[in-house]
């Protein structure tokens, strides 16, 4: 569950998630196998180091954002690898055809 919490002062409003509940969500959505918690991304997103069961909202959107963009750029790269692999098999297809047609002709 997110809430919103005002702090003391002319501090501006903070979005925030239990973390049991960040890690439930990456599990539910196919992120992660298990909902356990990880101690260096805890410390990424937490909100202070005197709450570390709560989570920024704001970081952990800007996290997941980070994280998409990599996949991203991996997926693109892949797609790119088999591309010019495809080309290399139909380029050396070819060349094979032309040496029978070239021995056909003599």
């Amino acid at each position: 569950m997110i809430k919103t919490k005002v702090g003391r002062g002319d501090s501006h409003p903070v979005d925030i998630l239990h973390s049991k509940d960040f890690y439930a969500r990456l599990k539910a959505a196919g992120l992660r196998k298990t909902a356990n918690h990880d101690e260096n991304l805890n410390k990424f997103l937490r909100l202070d180091p005197k709450f570390p069961h709560l989570m920024q909202m704001k970081r952990v959107v800007k996290a997941l954002e980070e994280v998409a963009q990599v996949e991203q750029k991996k997926m693109q790269e892949e797609h790119q690898k088999k591309i010019e692999a495809e080309d290399a098999k139909l380029t050396a297809i070819s060349k094979g055809q032309d040496v029978i047609k070239e021995e056909e002709d003599e």
